[in-house]
């Protein structure tokens, strides 16, 4: 997943300090694992699919930094839904 760039200014020219400032909880997914492997042994697919912007909870995933960016590694239950 690649969290979405944060930008500080606002339409209205307000800017947004560092001391508050909190990225948003939005990405896109890069890669999608087979799924998870249920109690009886069955796949269960994630439904995402790489290209989807999803919204994600805080603090679930790992922060990995590669030379194309920041990127964060986390289960797909940690994806709270889809963004249009």
């Amino acid at each position: 997943m690649r969290p979405d760039a944060f930008d500080r200014e606002r339409v209205s020219g307000l800017v947004i300090p560092d001391s508050v400032a909190r990225p948003p909880w939005v990405g896109t997914v890069l890669a999608v694992g087979p799924g998870a492997v249920s109690n009886r042994g069955r796949l269960t697919p994630t439904g995402l699919n790489v290209g989807d912007r999803v919204t994600f909870a805080r603090g679930l995933g790992v922060k990995w930094e590669s030379d194309s960016g920041e990127v964060i590694i986390m289960a797909a239950d940690a994806v709270i839904g889809r963004v249009k």
